[in-house]
């Protein structure tokens, strides 16, 4: 719900650190279908910190801020260098002598710094850090990113002068010598020598001990249920709290589909006897402009992946106006699918590169940067493709497309993700690879507790490529695409492949469609996989890709007006 900026002087707080500035920067911030309340300002000592539509869920204590849940008890928790709780949140705290800031294992809230001679500021906004830097310079590294994966990419930002700060790491800003310092702790994954039975018992301790010391007013928040193996575990550890309900989304079809994430989740709602409230999605009255804009004010435009909001937030509106303080969400670590080649391993993770797709492999000709994968997510000489698959699934799509997710409901709502507390984390690190895929363990577990409802084996939203192909949406996206937003951005040869349509006139992927519907039907997994790599590589599809454009050029001109927007 609240977004944070936080603020170090080295001297003097400039004059444009104004309430009349920081409400502006409220009312920019602010989607257009809710009110913030005024913006708490907690300044003193040297540091400025505001907090945007602060929601009661938020811890403050003397200039310290807790976004997010600590898990169990903490002691001076507000104090630089004191112990790093576990939970998921983004934490700042400071005193006479230093500021820190600290993410969650996984960034499940992702901070954002800049830090010159005079200033050091973090946020969780980085619309809030342009704002007061008043200066903008956007980072070419996106838009290949962007273009292939639907994210910033590895570590990137909208603006070039902004660092993202790492999972599970301490920044430390001495303010004496004036110097930062960044200690990250790395989760190894240790293979620890138990049988199933021994690993499923530790598993299950570990998450009932956490559970149990999950301290939250439930009457407050809601589980955000689904049929597959993630919220239900859950909703499983709660399944004890009386006023615990649960809410599920998607189309109207989906209730009645017996294998759907939506008729699954009613299911397990009426056999733990949990109120549950199934919200329908479906495009708004509004216009496309409309959704669209909401959509970037609330992600940043981090990510593409809109179809969840195509109601205009209709859901997180009606949330709000309720007073509900957040919502409980599965995200999770137990294990993925099986992968057969480092490539199928970025496709499944979700940070392909351009060259992984038919139709942006050329794109070093148009002149667009190339990508650069950073040794991090490459694949260890001693580490198995399964090992990797779920390293870089922490990696990168925890901290930058499930937290780009988490950002967007955050403009709401709180979020907390427990499945991603340290202790859970670490216990699954433990598990060797054949109990982590396809979520082998938890999937038991949850079978021996009540193998009556099955596991949910279709979403119940609609595909984003629908919604996009729609009229009023594509009309907006070309109307865009023809700007000279995107002209200064994109050579004449690339907007020219963006407006014919690739999916119809493509005769490659018409093979390859015709190809991958014999195989499913007669081939295995593995060959399957093998097949993605060589004569059947994929494409972006065309109307996705016309949205990634779209990002790119609204969030640069967004960016650059919150850059000239302030009073000095």
């Amino acid at each position: 719900m609240a977004k944070l900026l936080y603020v170090c002087f080295r001297r003097n707080r400039p004059s444009y650190f104004s309430r009349e500035n920081i409400e502006i920067l409220s009312g920019r911030l602010e989607p257009d279908n809710i009110k913030f309340p005024l913006p708490r300002i907690i300044s003193g000592r040297g540091i400025l910190a505001i907090i945007f539509n602060e929601n009661p869920v938020v811890k403050i204590e003397d200039s310290g801020v807790c976004l997010g849940t600590m898990v169990g008890r903490q002691d001076h928790w507000w104090l630089p260098k004191q112990d790093v709780p576990d939970g998921t949140y983004a934490l700042f705290r400071s005193n006479d002598k230093f500021v820190e800031v600290i993410t969650d294992a996984t960034a499940s809230r992702t901070v954002w710094y800049y830090f010159d001679e005079e200033l050091f500021i973090a946020s969780t906004s980085q619309r809030a850090l342009v704002f007061f830097l008043r200066d903008f310079q956007f980072n070419e590294k996106v838009i290949p990113w962007m273009l292939s994966s639907g994210t910033l990419g590895p570590g990137n930002s909208w603006d070039s002068g902004l660092k993202m700060l790492e999972a599970n790491s301490s920044l430390l800003l001495d303010r004496k010598e004036w110097k930062i310092s960044i200690n990250r702790e790395e989760l190894e994954y240790e293979e620890i020598c138990r049988d199933k039975k021994n690993h499923e018992a530790e598993l299950l301790r570990v998450l009932k001990e956490t559970f149990h010391r999950l301290d939250l007013n439930y009457s407050k928040w809601i589980l955000t249920l689904s049929g597959g193996s993630d919220s239900r575990s859950i909703l499983y550890m709660l399944r004890d709290i009386d006023n615990l309900t649960c809410i599920t989304w998607g189309l109207a079809s989906s209730r009645d589909q017996k294998n759907n994430d939506a008729y699954i989740a009613t299911a397990l709602a009426r056999r733990y006897n949990k109120d549950h409230r199934f919200y329908l999605t479906h495009s708004s009255s509004e216009t496309a402009e409309q959704i669209f804009r909401r959509y970037l004010v609330c992600s940043e435009g981090r990510i593409d992946h809109i179809i969840g909001y195509v109601d205009g937030f209709r859901i997180w509106k009606e949330l709000f106006n309720e007073g509900v303080r957040g919502v409980i969400r599965g995200d999770q670590e137990f294990g993925q699918a099986p992968v057969f080649s480092e490539y199928h391993v970025r496709l499944k993770v979700g940070f392909p590169v351009a060259s992984d797709f038919t139709n942006l492999e050329g794109i070093g000709i148009y002149g667009m940067n190339d990508q650069i994968i950073p040794d991090r997510l490459l694949k260890k000489d001693n580490e198995t493709l399964a090992t990797y698959r779920d390293r870089v699934y922490h990696e990168f799509r925890q901290s930058h497309v499930m937290a780009a997710l988490n950002d967007i409901k955050s403009t709401y709502l709180e979020i907390i993700n427990p499945l991603l507390c340290k202790n859970i984390l670490r216990t699954i690190r433990t598990l060797p690879d054949n109990l982590r895929t396809n979520k082998k363990l938890i999937k038991e577990i949850l079978n021996n507790m009540d193998p009556s409802i099955p596991f949910a084996r279709h979403i119940a939203i609609d595909r984003s490529e629908n919604f996009l192909s729609t009229k009023k949406v594509r009309d907006e996206m070309i109307n865009e695409v023809g700007s000279s937003g995107v002209l200064s951005l994109f050579p004449d040869e690339f907007q020219g492949l963006l407006l014919c349509d690739r999916e119809q006139n493509s005769y490659k992927r018409r093979i390859e469609q015709i190809i991958t519907k014999k195989v499913k039907r007669h081939f295995s997994n593995k060959f399957k996989g093998m097949l993605k790599s060589t004569i059947a590589k994929p494409s972006v599809n065309n109307h996705v890709l016309l949205f990634r454009v779209y990002i790119i050029s609204k969030m640069k001109k967004l960016l650059e007006e919150d850059a000239r927007t302030i009073k000095t």
